[in-house]
């Protein structure tokens, strides 16, 4: 009986594990592989090296790099301690107070409606844009990375037609395929980095469609400029394939309007060279600024609020909004600690800055307030 029993265990086990290999292997999620077109274009940039993209300033994604103490940084028992007894504030106990899509999308130029995450819809020389469209849940597998509850969740089906997407990176929060296949063929054009094309066309989007762009590569679409320009992370949607695709922000300008996306990245002497390069004589406009999902392990590729603040100052902005904050749980921080942090260090830099909710259609000098005060939430005072 103990024979028999064993047998059909081990069988069970190889079932499982011939199915976690084929959903790695042929899972769309993961996305598709570099063409040739794309391969001679990676191989031309310096950073390119042995098949893998390296960053300006090295990273370590353990907080080493970063001078964290090795006692002082998080380990697996803080990932499990965060997944079954988190600490206050990670969880809400109210919907998200959010603000209709369809009642705000930009009619007007140079206005913008934040979606939550780092999803921005916005309008700049009669064109609409979008950053980073992100919907569902971002994490490959049918468990955790949901967003949170709201009372208006934005939906694709509210989105209008969009003449031009912009993709910083792959990562699952950055490039969610469900909403990609849903929105392509209301998109006129895909501008993104080198090694995400073949996601996209995998996703059933047509090449004509798509540009891939190196750092520092430019392109004018549609009466406006592009340019691609470094960050300090890492791309890649699977294992084995971190590095094998580009990550970045994009500078854009109209003749009247110009635009920083830092994309996701560690604080580094390229915001300086941004605004040294790119900006115009009084600044940019606006920048959207990475601010949530930090911890000390990540510091290399993830700003904590006060370097993001920082980086708005040396990238010369006038005026900032933060992102990467406030749909998902995707660190150890409180929901609303990222705004909260980046809205005081502001203050004390004296830096313009926009907190819209989600939803909320802003342009450049709009009132906007600490709307996530009034959020209750586990171990608030309600």
């Amino acid at each position: 009986m103990f024979v028999k029993i064993l047998k059909y265990f081990l069988i069970m086990v190889a079932v499982f594990a011939l199915a976690i290999v084929g959903f790695f292997k042929l899972s769309p999620v993961f996305g598709g592989h570099a063409d040739n077109v794309t391969l001679s274009h990676m191989a031309k940039m310096k950073t390119f090296n042995n098949g893998i993209f390296e960053n300006l300033e090295p990273i370590i994604v353990d907080g080493s790099g970063a001078g964290v103490a090795e006692e002082d940084r998080l380990h697996v028992g803080n990932f499990l301690m965060n997944i079954f007894n988190p600490a206050d504030g990670k969880h809400l106990n109210q919907p998200l107070p959010t603000l209709p899509l369809k009642d705000n999308l930009p009619t007007q130029n140079n206005s913008f409606t934040w979606l939550g995450h780092s999803s921005v819809i916005f309008k700049m020389s009669d064109k609409v844009l979008m950053t980073d469209p992100v919907f569902y849940r971002v994490s490959p597998i049918p468990m955790g990375g949901s967003p949170y509850a709201m009372t208006n969740l934005p939906k694709t089906a509210d989105l209008p037609n969009i003449d031009i997407v912009i993709i910083s990176h792959d990562h699952y929060d950055h490039l969610d395929m469900k909403a990609i296949k849903e929105i392509h063929e209301r998109v006129g054009k895909f501008l993104v980095p080198l090694g995400v094309k073949a996601h996209l066309l995998k996703w059933g989007v047509p090449e004509s469609k798509i540009s891939e762009f190196a750092w520092y590569d430019h392109q004018d679409v549609d009466g406006l400029s592009f340019d691609y320009v470094p960050a300090r992370h890492y791309g890649g949607r699977s294992f084995g394939t971190r590095n094998t695709s580009l990550w970045g922000g994009w500078v854009i300008k109209a003749d009247d309007f110009a635009l920083y996306y830092t994309g996701d990245s560690g604080y580094g002497s390229h915001f300086t060279d941004v605004g040294e390069k790119y900006a115009p004589e009084d600044g940019f406009d606006l920048i959207l600024v990475e601010n949530g999902a930090y911890n000390v392990n990540w510091a290399d590729v993830h700003m904590f609020p006060e370097q993001s603040v920082q980086a708005v100052k040396d990238a010369r902005g006038k005026v900032a909004l933060p992102v990467h904050w406030g749909k998902y749980d995707l660190a150890y921080h409180a929901w609303n600690e990222p705004a909260q942090r980046f809205y005081t260090e502001a203050q004390k830099q004296n830096i313009n800055i926009l907190t819209p909710q989600i939803g909320q259609n802003i342009r450049i000098g709009d009132e906007t307030h600490d709307w996530w005060t009034a959020v209750k939430y586990s171990g608030s005072n309600e």
